[in-house]
């Protein structure tokens, strides 16, 4: 077989000398492509289609002129000889070869269209221009809080420091938003609401619109993905019997020691990397005594850089897009935690670190209306020291349109007060705790909207106000998020009337029978 390849090689060499710097990577696929010899069928209409978007490729590559006939008929004749030589070889294996071979980067040539080949996602960050208010409503007509809409309203964290909001889950017909959360075994439930006290310059808010944006759904080439798909044969049922087929997900595994899933959602424009569980070895225990001594200790945990080093190159060598997100961070907050336990022996250190890269739109950040940055979060395995996982991987295509901005600063500054939209403050609760909060950043706010269609993801203009100063040592929320469109600052949930105070005030404790 070594033969054949080598042959093949030399071909493609003669054809562009610059492929022999992929000589190693062109080496195995080849070989993959000998040994694989799958029952597949190519007929005549994906051949036609293969001949002219090789011809079309290698115009392409030829620089700064077009390549000449004799070398495109060259190349064809080549590519026939070798297509017909290595039948029944896989659709999908030539794709993947001519992949490799045409600009380095993943291309799926569909045989249905004739000199068709293009990315299955798009690579680049792009925003279309709308008219006005192009996305409807903001928010759902029912005035449900988009909390509630996603199946969860917001509490306070019992426990740990409580903290603030933070999501707890209610029953999809419960009405309204209750300020109590279920008692956790071990720990007293404190009635605790947090007023947000703004301390900064006065705020400027001249714009009379904003452009909010909503990221493109279909954003996927299903279509061509399927055709590829079609030219295989499955031996139970025959594709190439249907039509206007379009891929809509799939999963593909790595059969290997610490092997990967990868899950991709053509429509969504999605990418999710997690775990072959079963070919990751972790220790398999039946007994209290095997668990225990399995259990991680502090000198297992990877510092901060040594984890964003494991993350970087696992981004790199899978060549997870970047141009999108700026500078990692490591988004736990295990050392906090442990720094407050008073038995150090009886705290469960965590299995996996998260490495935040954050997301960045029109150069601005993005946040959740917890106040936590958006972007794409890898998961590294402490006890492996290796990347476990990589989740929200999306393509940044977007569309805008304009919608009326809040122009009321006292308007945003009680919302504020309150801690956001949907933060659940109650002016009777028994305590109340004023959270000191500084000048805000201007940024998006990722939220959903929903409608009898489904759910769009929108960002929109907001203002990120950072806690300036926590009131405990533990306290999860890092900013408060208020958005710029006027209709959403419309719809809060705020549990009971907002306590504005114009400036920092001792806390005022009413009696629980009050």
């Amino acid at each position: 077989m070594e033969q054949k390849i080598q042959k093949i090689l030399r071909d493609l060499y003669k054809i562009d000398g610059t492929l022999r710097q992929h000589d190693g990577e062109l080496h195995e696929i080849v070989a993959r492509l000998i040994a694989s010899r799958p029952d597949a069928v190519l007929d005549q209409r994906f051949h036609d289609a293969l001949r002219q978007t090789i011809a079309q490729a290698l115009r392409a590559r030829s620089s700064p002129a077009v390549a000449s006939t004799r070398q495109t008929n060259y190349f064809l004749t080549y590519m026939k000889k070798a297509l017909y030589a290595l039948i029944p070889a896989s659709v999908g294996a030539l794709a993947v070869l001519l992949a490799v071979v045409y600009g380095g980067k993943m291309k799926i040539l569909s045989p249905t269209a004739p000199g068709a080949a293009s990315p299955v996602f798009e690579q680049h960050q792009s925003i279309i221009a709308r008219g006005n208010e192009a996305f409807g409503k903001l928010v759902a007509s029912n005035s449900v809080s988009q909390a509630e809409q996603s199946g969860t309203s917001v509490g306070k964290a019992v426990g740990l420091g409580g903290g603030g909001s933070a999501p707890m889950a209610v029953s999809a017909d419960s009405g309204k938003r209750s300020s109590m959360v279920a008692p956790v075994p071990g720990f007293a439930p404190e009635w605790t609401a947090y007023h947000y006290v703004y301390q900064g310059d006065p705020l400027m808010l001249a714009d009379d619109t904003v452009e909010v944006l909503r990221r493109t759904k279909g954003a996927g080439n299903g279509a061509a993905v399927a055709a590829v798909l079609q030219g295989m044969n499955f031996g139970v049922a025959d594709l190439k019997s249907f039509t206007s087929l379009q891929v809509q997900s799939f999963s593909l595994r790595e059969d290997k020691e610490y092997g990967y899933t990868v899950d991709v959602n053509i429509p969504e424009g999605t990418v999710g990397i997690g775990q072959n569980y079963e070919r990751w070895p972790y220790p398999k225990c039946s007994d209290e005594a095997c668990y225990q001594n399995s259990r991680l200790k502090e000198s297992d945990m990877l510092s901060d850089t040594a984890a964003i080093q494991i993350a970087d190159t696992f981004v790199r060598e899978h060549n997870l897009a970047q141009s999108d997100y700026g500078t990692p961070e490591i988004v736990d907050d295990w050392r906090v935690l442990y720094a407050q336990t008073t038995v150090k022996t009886d705290f469960y250190f965590p299995e996996a670190v998260n490495v935040l890269y954050p997301l960045t739109v029109n150069g601005k950040p993005v946040y959740d209306d917890s106040g936590r940055k958006v972007g794409m979060n890898i998961t590294v395995d402490v006890r492996f020291k290796r990347v476990s996982g990589a989740y929200n991987i999306a393509t940044q295509t977007y569309e805008s349109s304009s919608y009326a901005a809040e122009k009321n600063a006292d308007a945003i500054l009680k919302i504020l007060g309150q801690g956001g939209q949907y933060a659940g403050y109650d002016a009777q609760a028994p305590k109340i705790v004023d959270v000191t909060v500084g000048a805000p950043q201007t940024a998006y706010l990722k939220m959903w909207q929903y409608n009898e269609k489904g759910s769009n993801e929108l960002l929109v203009p907001a203002l990120v106000f950072p806690i300036a100063k926590s009131p405990e040592p533990y306290f999860w929320r890092k900013a408060v998020v208020i958005p710029l469109a006027s209709e959403l600052l419309q719809q809060t949930n705020s549990g009971g009337p907002i306590r504005t105070l114009e400036k920092s005030v001792p806390s005022v404790v009413v009696p629980p029978s009050q």
